[in-house]
């Protein structure tokens, strides 16, 4: 299994739609308003794909754009139920969100909750970082019927 973000995004390639709208300026003004500093894996895969859909054997991903990050966090009320530590960047298509959790520290953890019941008790770590959990889809370690119970 590919180690480096360029790899996984080489081995991605056949399983992902990238969107239409790559961020031009680069990520320095999602990361303005969002007040810190996205994960290197995330932000390369951003850069890359520009969000966009992974629709994998097992599974299904949507990466929401750089520009829609910040403005679907606040349509959702994300941080509202969540708090400041935790950013949402896409969902399994469905009702379940992906989210960096920054309440550990520096480096994010990427969890997911359901869109309907947002609550941190509810939520669950999903892999320790972006790369990992791109790693998790392509295996079929995770699925859309065990990403969120």
């Amino acid at each position: 299994m590919p180690q480096c973000v360029d790899d996984l995004i080489y081995v991605i390639r056949p399983y992902w739609h990238p969107s239409h709208n790559r961020p031009s300026q680069g990520l320095g003004p999602l990361e303005e308003a969002l007040g810190r500093a996205l994960p290197t894996d995330l932000k390369a895969f951003l850069l890359w794909s520009g969000g966009g859909q992974g629709c994998f054997p097992e599974g299904y991903m949507q990466l929401w754009e750089p520009a829609a990050i910040v403005p679907l966090n606040q349509g959702y009320q994300v941080q509202r139920y969540l708090g400041p530590d935790v950013v949402g960047f896409g969902t399994d298509g469905g009702p379940t969100l992906l989210a960096l959790d920054y309440r550990t520290g520096l480096s994010p953890t990427v969890a997911a909750v359901d869109l309907g019941d947002l609550d941190t008790s509810c939520m669950k770590e999903v892999a320790p970082d972006f790369s990992t959990l791109l790693r998790k889809y392509l295996s079929g370690d995770i699925t859309n019927r065990n990403l969120f119970p």
